[in-house]
């Protein structure tokens, strides 16, 4: 099957796992952001940002260390798929030009640094645990 029809080197077997994967990302980001965060924690409008990008991170970094060869079907439906639709570092940026926009540079400050380095962390932590052997 992985010799379906395929243009500059990208099958449409691979374009067809990694949408599946994002869509299932993308579901689940949405569960989380949605339901599961705000019945946790109720006002917190950026934790599931957070939480979803340091997640999603981890288990970027998982996979990376799990499946070095990029190309084989594990990693397109869950590394560029799943990760690709679940991690929403557009939404980050909208929540952080936001915040910027309506004066509060130090809560887009802390947004912004929170984001970036526990997600750093996430996925160095994700890598070492998971690292091929």
């Amino acid at each position: 099957m992985e010799n379906m029809s395929s243009i500059s080197g990208i099958t449409s077997f691979a374009l067809l796992q990694v949408g599946l994967g994002g869509a299932i990302g993308s579901m689940v980001r949405f569960a989380i952001g949605n339901w599961l965060v705000p019945w946790l924690f109720p006002g917190n409008l950026h934790l599931s940002t957070t939480a979803v990008n340091v997640v999603g991170s981890f288990f970027l970094g998982c996979l990376v260390a799990s499946f070095p060869d990029r190309t084989k079907s594990v990693y397109l439906l869950f590394g560029v798929g799943f990760c690709g639709g679940f991690t929403t570092f557009s939404t980050f940026s909208l929540e952080l030009l936001e915040a910027l926009l309506k004066g509060n540079p130090m809560s887009g400050v802390l947004h912004c640094l929170a984001n970036v380095f526990l997600a750093l962390a996430a996925v160095f932590l994700g890598f070492v645990l998971f690292r091929a052997a």
